[in-house]
């Protein structure tokens, strides 16, 4: 890392600096973090494989069952509640584990907004700050509570719109109030960013004095949006791509499986798959952590400008 860098949150820079400085941010201390938060991954790469694993064993069935009708799909029935309550704990346990790996980011992310620097953990097997875990899941709380309030509007709007207008005029009206409903949720990024990292903070009360604040750097907080989530897309088709192609070829195989056709995978691709899955979370746990980090630096730039422009107005009273 560039020491004559200047990393300070709370500095007045540019959205390409904020993206620069986060993804440097990480990269600097990428040894420090994965020393505090190796153990967790491993048990955020260890859900994920046991979820998509038995996901693509049972899926496959669901399909067919659909495929032949609901004479198929009666007869099937304890079966889909039992495989729809199997799926349902599994990503509640991959939920959990996401939730546990990126308090470690929160973690890293306040040590240096207070110290200016990242420290690694003293013991081998990590650390884990209990404090970021439960702003974590505070956050992860109201982030669904927000977000299921918007989805159930959105489909009421939609209702509406395609019962009092025409099936062409309805589906634009939808597009359109997709696209208002990203642009107004872009801000929450910032408000759930200042709300992880201020202690003792009330998130209905940053949502109300924030949410404005954000509104007003919507622009910023697009670009950070767009860029962060192209770097993460392409990243992450890079790594899994293994992963992804094992994926197509066993529920292929599943659903060839189900009409009849010989398996044509070995007796031991279980096992394969959960290695291989488990391999993929693992590197993906720390491709999606990096995302956070230029979200911290647009906040810090967003928390800047704010002071600047509140000082900038009392000199003009």
């Amino acid at each position: 890392m560039d020491k004559k860098k200047d990393l300070t949150v709370f500095r007045n820079r540019s959205v390409r600096a904020c993206i620069g400085d986060g993804y440097q941010l990480y990269v600097a201390n990428f040894y420090r973090i994965f020393r505090s938060s190796w153990l967790t991954a491993v048990g955020y790469a260890l859900a994920f494989s046991l979820l998509t694993s038995y996901f693509i064993a049972e899926y496959p069935k669901l399909l067919i069952f659909n495929l032949m009708g609901p004479a198929a799909i009666a007869q099937q029935y304890q079966w889909m509640l039992a495989m729809m309550g199997v799926m349902a704990l599994a990503a509640l346990l991959f939920v959990v584990m996401a939730g546990v790996f990126f308090s470690q980011g929160v973690s890293a992310l306040g040590e240096h907004q207070a110290r200016g620097s990242i420290s690694a953990a003293r013991k081998w097997y990590g650390r884990l700050d209990r404090h970021a875990l439960g702003r974590t899941f505070m956050a992860l709380g109201w982030s669904l509570l927000v977000y299921l309030v918007i989805a159930v509007l959105m489909a009421g709007f939609s209702v509406l719109a395609m019962r009092l207008m025409s099936r062409f005029v309805g589906m634009a009206f939808v597009g359109v109030m997709a696209l208002v409903v990203i642009v107004l949720t872009l801000p929450l990024s910032f408000v759930f960013v200042k709300y992880l990292l201020t202690p003792k903070s009330s998130f209905v009360r940053l949502l109300g004095s924030s949410y404005g604040v954000g509104l007003r750097h919507l622009g910023a907080i697009f670009m950070v949006s767009l860029v962060v989530g192209i770097v993460t897309a392409l990243l992450s088709c890079i790594i899994e791509l293994p992963s992804n192609i094992l994926y197509v070829a066993n529920v292929q195989s599943q659903v060839g499986v189900l009409q009849g056709d010989p398996a044509g995978m070995p007796a031991y691709m279980s096992w394969m798959n959960l290695l291989v899955f488990a391999i993929a979370g693992f590197i993906q746990a720390y491709v999606h952590l990096s995302a956070i980090f230029p979200y911290y630096y647009i906040y810090g730039k967003i928390e800047a400008d704010e002071t600047e422009r509140k000082q900038q107005t009392k000199i003009m009273k």
